[in-house]
């Protein structure tokens, strides 16, 4: 697990935008598009040393993610080969999600094991995320 930040500790990181749309930014009615991810608010959230992680920014993932969610895998003695899709899909979009306490200033990364413990509903929220990420990257692509 990753430890929380102090949001000003993490301020070179563009992923790390507040949730709320602001004026300018391409939104959805449930995402908004920071630049570089979609960022959304999950109903429930994951629990972190104490605090309570529930705004997410999802960026699109990219071939790095899937080949490194594979090398870590196999690193942990595991085979990738026979991993299930689901469990290989959330340990791609770990490396792509990053959790914001917008109340304590706290950002946090996951892997994709604490990505499990979201309730279903917040995972259809963070799989949403991840496809209103990719539109927008097609989108950009095409413009």
């Amino acid at each position: 697990m990753q430890s929380p930040e102090p949001a000003s500790a993490a301020a070179a990181e563009p992923i790390l935008t507040p949730a709320l749309p602001l004026k300018g930014r391409e939104q959805d009615e449930e995402f908004s598009w920071s630049g570089t991810g979609a960022v959304g608010m999950l109903a429930h959230g994951l629990v972190i040393q104490g605090h309570r992680f529930r705004q997410i920014v999802v960026r699109p993932a990219t071939m790095r993610d899937s080949i490194e969610a594979i090398e870590e895998i196999e690193k942990a003695g595991g085979n990738a080969a026979t991993y299930s899709q689901t469990r290989l899909r959330y340990e791609v979009m770990a490396r792509c999600v990053s959790f914001t306490n917008p109340g304590s200033g706290l950002v946090c990364g996951v892997t994709g094991d604490e990505l499990l413990d979201l309730s279903a509903k917040d995972g259809m929220t963070l799989e949403r995320a991840a496809d209103f990420a990719e539109k927008k990257l097609d989108e950009l692509s095409t413009s």
